[in-house]
């Protein structure tokens, strides 16, 4: 029983740590865009 208290508690902040990273997706989108402002730039 105290196994599965300390796994709950085990998981609540890997779930806090998931939602405070940001989306790949956006990030890839703005190192993309941003690498095709430079070249364009420059």
């Amino acid at each position: 029983m105290t196994s599965a208290v300390e796994n709950t508690g085990m998981t609540a902040p890997r779930r806090a740590a998931t939602l405070n990273r940001p989306n790949m997706v956006s990030v890839g989108t703005i190192v993309f865009l941003s690498q095709e402002l430079m070249f364009f730039a420059g």
